[in-house]
């Protein structure tokens, strides 16, 4: 049975400085801005989430440590400060 979804790598950032990143689902055929704009879903779920907090700057860079890892991330769409798609040639 296949799934009628595609997973898109992304990398966000929190309005409280939490960056995540992972995969979110959306239907297949459905434009990946038009899912994050729909308000109808107020969460959205982040699979394979790497959970990152900032720690501070050292030397004109920003310095972030992984927080926590999880399978399944819930986060309210009203949370989310910046949301990037991220070629699947790059690492996140």
């Amino acid at each position: 049975m296949s799934l009628n979804i595609e997973n898109h790598k992304v990398s966000l950032i929190c309005r409280d400085g939490i960056s995540i990143k992972g995969y979110v689902a959306v239907r297949r055929g459905q434009r990946f801005i038009d899912f994050i704009n729909d308000s109808k879903d107020q969460f959205v779920v982040v699979k394979d989430a790497i959970i990152y907090y900032l720690r501070g700057a050292q030397s004109f860079r920003l310095a972030s440590t992984v927080m926590m890892e999880r399978k399944e991330a819930i986060l309210n769409k009203a949370d989310i400060k910046v949301i990037e798609l991220v070629n699947e040639e790059k690492d996140i």
